[in-house]
């Protein structure tokens, strides 16, 4: 498969050595060097195969990705009457036929009318203790990543400071906006030798109540700064070929192929106000409003505390109980 693909590059005039990058379908080599099992493969791809996508971007480039059960994993960027050229070949010599991303995916998303508070607790074998936060930040939009992002540039650096520095809690720390889907999250990760998960957390909490008010507190010129540095990021141009084509699947794979996507975050960046930024971190860190999950995992030599239980005991047995849409 690899010698066909080779071949069908080359007859469409494209340099194999310089303008195509592959990488394998696991990360990886399986024990004995054997081929990956379809388990192993789907863990580690995040479409199935068979699957033949292109779409041009704003600089007359087509990326095309393609996915076949030979083992292979092809990201190739180059002009627009080239990638079709490959895709045509590619049908030709291999009678297989596109499909969409929805004929590809089963997924169901967990409905929940009311709020609930999700807690999972977990011994561990090791001997640090970890506390882990998710706040749900909103649906994936311009305003929604522009604010997240103003945030969590906001609260990072305090939050690593007061934490590590300060009160040196633990080697990690790290407060971080992720995107899953079409929703966005507020991250914070504490791990530690010397304090328990329930003790991280109860310092975690005083830290995050406050972060509205780090906000409030920056002069305008500050501010102003994370908005330009937020969008000096967005602007950087991907250095290779290989971050190129990463760029262009998450693009593809995961946001539906809206290849102007950070030209509207930095659209919804110029129009963001400090206390508008501060309000919304307020309402999803309040009590009454807050959406959100903790991992609290103890290590083997930390004592959990009488009143720190898990929201359920097994998490097959609670996700059957649910509803999914």
């Amino acid at each position: 498969s690899g010698k066909l693909l080779d071949k069908l590059l080359q007859n469409a005039g494209i340099d194999i050595n310089q303008d195509v990058y592959f990488c394998n379908v696991v990360k990886c080599r399986p024990p004995q060097n054997r081929r990956p099992t379809k388990t192993e493969i789907q863990e580690h791809l995040p479409t199935k195969h068979h699957f033949l996508l292109s779409a041009p971007t704003t600089d007359n480039e087509v990326p095309l990705i393609i996915r076949y059960n030979k083992s292979a994993d092809t990201h190739y960027l180059s002009a627009e009457k080239d990638g079709k050229k490959v895709v045509d070949l590619f049908n030709q010599k291999t009678s297989t036929t596109p499909i969409q991303k929805e004929e590809a995916f089963e997924i169901k998303y967990l409905s929940q009318n009311k709020p609930e508070t999700i807690q999972y607790v977990q011994k561990l074998l090791v001997n640090n203790s970890c506390f882990f936060r998710k706040y749900e930040a909103g649906k994936d939009s311009p305003e929604t990543r522009a604010i997240l992002t103003l945030m969590s540039k906001a609260i990072e650096q305090p939050f690593y400071t007061e934490m590590r520095t300060n009160q040196q809690l633990g080697y990690i720390v790290w407060s971080y906006p992720r995107g899953y889907d079409d929703t966005y999250y507020l991250n914070f990760l504490i791990q530690s030798g010397g304090y328990s998960a329930n003790e991280l957390a109860s310092r975690a909490n005083s830290f995050i109540s406050e972060t509205p008010s780090f906000i409030r507190d920056l002069d305008d010129a500050t501010f102003q700064g994370l908005i330009e540095s937020s969008i000096e990021q967005l602007e950087k141009k991907p250095m290779s070929i290989s971050e190129r084509a990463r760029k262009h699947r998450t693009l593809i794979f995961d946001r539906d192929a809206d290849f102007f996507r950070d030209q509207k975050t930095i659209s919804a960046l110029k129009l963001c106000k400090k206390n508008e930024v501060a309000d919304y971190l307020e309402r999803t860190i309040a009590k009454e409003t807050r959406r959100m999950v903790d991992i609290l995992a103890f290590a083997e030599n930390h004592t959990i505390g009488s009143e720190t239980k898990s929201s359920f005991n097994d998490l097959k047995d609670w996700k059957s109980t649910k509803i999914y849409d």
